[in-house]
């Protein structure tokens, strides 16, 4: 294609397309209004309520059971006034904290939104002096946020002092939304005039677990991103002195996976990482709502949203190839919606912005969007589609690039093909943004499209654009303002001055004290320590410089402390020819110890702070575990700026290195018996052999290593939890972790974590050793994307034999495919109660194995005796089906009873299997 260079060379609008346009003909269905379970406004510092025209009808903070505000706080009326309709007549504000309880929301994704009218209040709140941060829970939402710079600056002088913050949250069953207010430093206050909570359709921002893999955000750059929806706000202000306002609060639900991810969508849904793979938006991040654009002649308000009171502006300044009119379609014409309505309202999708009817001038030049945005975040961009050129019949007569951030992230859209072969079928599609951190103020996010060159018509259009930023590893969604100082901020009278001072004073001197008395302290423990020689397991090697002192709360009596030194002598300076294996960890090297021991070292990626928390997490549960079928941790490295892991070294590498995209040779079908048996006792001990159960969190074939003697290790603690503790706990409330394609569907939907959800992954692994394919494939049909779909649906038609490995032909007995089968997908239950334990699988593995076994003995000696195989007693109990199964046909296999496997009991188990696992304790 032709450079990609932007120009300011005007577009040619085709008048024929529009009016062909305007007598489009009408399609089948018209958008439907969302009906939020929550939806309050609140007009902040107000004892009346407010209707307006806009759909909004905003209730006092002052007489109202909805929420309660904290004391120290004050309301005030407005100085000026504005001519816009909403909470801007009053404001609650404060040189101190001041918080927000609402109370009765319902469960589930919502958007908040935050209303301000920057204006003096009373004498002593001065416009310029309202500079505050915003927190909430754990996410800083705004930080050093100075109203009036930013009102000054803005672009529409109708508005320049109504400013208006988007959020999107999650709140839990019963949990109550906690807002407080903090301002930044001596002399400044905080405010608000309105805040909105609006519920939003599951999985409309965040990302659905069970999407397809082509519908996940793409990043750009490369791997898989998940927006979590357990999100809860809070919201501060910190500083004596300082003084906070609010003029109104709105809440009201959205729809539960607007932009949230949804656990039952497909993989093709999920967000895609500009660069290449998929991006997953995971429920435990914070959502600020940056732009939302539309391609029309005017804005459209709230009240003309579908439901959630969202304002779509118009995209005029951002768009640098100059055009004319944006096409406006009849109203009337009616879009035939394939998913959720309530992505964009019908007008959205009825406006667009194109390239014009010149094919060899479109041919020369991108339509191009610059977007402004704080580096050092991730942002999930959403483009809005809808084909409606009247000239477009088939698939290919109008296909074009995307661009982002000068990133080809798609190399052939078509908007009528995505649509089903339809005009007039709205669409999404969702990116994900890595915007690096290069210590610029703003940086330009930026969208190009183009024509295709093998397009019959040569243009490219768009509908609307949003974009969100994603808060980082620390839960930040803030960038302090740089032009705002702290010595610019007017300080309080001199009275308070002196008070400060004062308090001051008092503090330093408390806090020398502190810190004279701490050191006689941390000198006695240090004293105390050197006695100690328990550390390094005995070892007389000499320490490295611990990193923060972190060694002293480590293993010190089962785990080998290794010095930087001889992390480096073991991998030859981390030489990158020792690198035998590379995940979201870091890289792992192959090294030696002792002269001659192989380890397999794992190092941690620098700066990484899930990484800490894993490595913590990892040391502290490998440190207690010994047994044949779990990894040995030898030791660990926590010194400055390196947190690294030694482990046994497993020759044979992971389960799935022997299963699919590799050059090694494929396992015979009783060797991955062997392998599932052994790490299905791995997880057996971990859920009930140690003190307290353990759950892995992250069961997956390249969890599971293999030794020299092909013995399945389970590895890679780093996401393990404490099960339930106590005889009244049936699970642990925790955000959702895993890896896509494992994940527990129940857990992902209900934050509750089980056994069953290890159970429900290693059922995943059962299939992919059967079929020899990973869990999720994206060019293929769409009915095989899901291993676990495609695996069900062979199985209820009796035709499972027709996914398995080839590599497998003629080594399976087809009644112990049946038993395989039967029991790889009663781990897939849905309701996880239903699916067995760890030892029942362990049993009937091993039940499996000895029956492939009898199987082969007898074809040996069939051929004499011409005699078939069939253990009765045992296939009555394993199986709802009595009928035999030819030993020459997969295919007439049992169909899947999810009832056969799921109501046996253990004890029968016990009676029958061929378990080493005597003690049901798994000790």
């Amino acid at each position: 294609m032709k450079s990609m260079e932007t120009t300011t060379k005007p577009i040619e609008w085709g008048t024929i397309l529009f009016l062909l346009l305007l007598s489009f003909p009408r399609l089948s269905k018209a958008d439907d209004i969302f009906q939020p379970p929550d939806l309050l406004s609140i007009n902040c510092g107000s004892s009346s309520n407010l209707s307006t025209l806009y759909g909004r009808n905003w209730i006092g903070d002052t007489n109202t059971e909805l929420l309660s505000v904290s004391r120290g706080s004050l309301i005030a009326t407005a100085l000026t006034k504005t001519t816009i309709q909403g909470p801007y007549d009053s404001a609650r504000l404060s040189f101190s904290n001041f918080t927000y309880s609402i109370f009765n929301l319902t469960a589930g994704p919502k958007f908040l939104r935050l209303f301000f009218f920057s204006t003096s209040y009373y004498n002593n709140f001065n416009r310029s002096k309202a500079v505050f941060s915003v927190k909430a829970g754990p996410y800083t939402l705004l930080q050093r946020f100075n109203a009036s710079l930013d009102a000054d600056s803005g672009n529409d002088p109708a508005r320049s002092n109504i400013l208006f913050r988007e959020y999107c949250i999650n709140l839990q069953e019963g949990q109550n939304l906690i807002i407080t207010f903090i301002p930044s430093s001596p002399g400044s206050y905080a405010f608000i005039n309105g805040i909105e909570i609006v519920s939003m359709p599951s999985y409309l921002s965040y990302t659905d677990p069970n999407v397809d893999i082509d519908g996940l955000p793409k990043l750009v750059g490369g791997q898989t991103y998940t927006i979590d929806n357990n999100l809860a706000l809070e919201m501060k202000y910190s500083s004596t002195g300082s003084y906070a306002f609010i003029n109104g609060i709105e809440i009201v639900s959205m729809p539960s996976y607007l932009y949230y991810t949804d656990p039952n969508v497909d993989i093709d849904g999920l967000p895609k990482l500009v660069g290449g793979q998929t991006y997953t938006i995971e429920n435990n991040l914070a959502l600020e709502m940056k732009y939302r654009l539309r391609f029309g002649d005017r804005s459209i308000p709230g009240s003309e949203d579908t439901g959630m009171l969202r304002t779509w502006d118009v995209h005029n300044q951002y768009i640098t190839t100059q055009s004319a009119k944006s096409l406006d379609i009849d109203k009337k014409t009616k879009l035939n919606f394939r998913n959720t309505p309530y992505t964009a309202p019908d007008q959205v999708y009825l406006s667009l912005v194109n390239m014009g009817p010149n094919a060899s001038i479109n041919m020369g030049f991108n339509l191009t969007w610059q977007l402004p945005v704080d580096p050092g975040f991730t942002y999930m961009l959403r483009l809005h589609f809808c084909q409606l050129n009247p000239k477009v019949i088939e698939s290919g007569d109008q296909i074009f690039l995307i661009y982002i951030q000068d990133h080809l992230v798609e190399d052939y859209v078509d908007i009528f093909s995505s649509g089903g072969n339809q005009r007039g079928v709205p669409l999404v599609r969702d990116y994900a943004v890595i915007i690096k951190d290069d210590n610029q103020k703003k940086v330009n996010l930026s969208v190009k499209l183009h024509p295709h060159d093998k397009s019959m018509i040569k243009d490219a259009q768009l509908n609307a654009i949003e974009l969100f930023k994603i808060s980082d590893t620390t839960g930040n969604l803030a960038v302090p303002d740089p032009r705002i100082q702290d010595t610019e901020i007017s300080h309080e009278n001199p009275i308070k001055q002196r008070r400060g001072t004062t308090r001051t004073l008092v503090a330093v001197v408390v806090a020398v004290s502190g810190v004279v008395l701490l050191s006689f302290i941390m000198a006695f423990f240090i004293i105390k320590r050197k006695k100690n020689v328990a550390f390094n397991n005995g070892s007389n090697k000499k320490d490295g410089t611990s990193r923060g002192g972190g060694s002293s709360f480590l293993p010190t009596n089962l785990c080998r402390h290794f010095s930087i030194s001889e992390i480096v002598e073991a991998t030859n300076n981390f030489d990158e020819l020792f690198v035998v294996g590379v995940g979201g960890f870091g890289n792992v090297f192959k090294g030696y110890i002792d002269d001659s021991t192989p380890v397999a070292i794992k190092r941690l990626k620098p700066g990484s702070q899930q990484g800490l928390d894993e490595f913590m997490n990892e040391i502290e549960m490998l440190s207690q575990l010994r047994h044949l079928h779990l990894v040995s941790l030898i030791g660990y490295c926590y010194e400055i700026n390196e947190m690294i892991l030694v482990y046994d070294f497993m020759d044979r590498g992971t389960l799935r290195d022997h299963l699919y995209e590799t050059d090694n040779p494929p396992l015979s079908w009783k060797q991955r018996l062997q392998i599932c048996i052994g790490a299905a006792r791995g997880l057996h001990y971990l859920h009930t052999g140690t003190k307290q159960m353990i759950i892995h969190r992250d069961v997956k074939s390249t969890n599971i290593l293999l030794d020299e003697k092909w013995v399945a290790k389970v590895s890679d603690f780093g996401l393990s939890r404490i099960g339930p503790t106590g005889s009244s706990m049936t699970h642990v409330s925790t955000q959702v972790k895993g890896s896509v394609g494992y994940l527990d569907p129940e857990y992902y939907k209900r934050q509750r974590l089980t056994e069953k959800s290890d159970v429900y992954s290693y059922g995943v692994v059962l299939l992919e050793v059967l079929c020899g394919r990973q869990p999720l494939l994206r060019m293929v049909e769409k009915q095989q994307v899901s291993l676990v779909d495609w695996a069900k649906h062979r199985y209820e038609k009796g035709f499972l034999g027709e996914i398995v490995d080839p590599a497998l032909k003629d080594q399976i007995a087809p009644h112990c495919l049946r038993k395989f089968g039967e029991l790889a997908l009663s781990c897939l239950l849905e309701d996880g109660t239903q699916r067995p334990s760890m030892n029942d699988v362990v049993g009937v593995l091993e039940f499996v194995l000895q029956l492939q076994l009898q199987d082969d003995a007898n074809v040996n000696a069939g051929s004499e005796s011409g005699g078939d195989y069939e253990d009765s007693t045992t296939e009555d109990m394993f199986s709802s089906s009595h009928s035999s199964v030819h030993v020459s046909d997969y295919s007439n296999s049992s169909g899947f009873n999810p009832t056969s496997y799921a109501c046996m009991k253990s004890n029968r188990l016990s009676e029958h299997v061929f378990s080493e696992i005597k003690d049901p304790k798994g000790r």
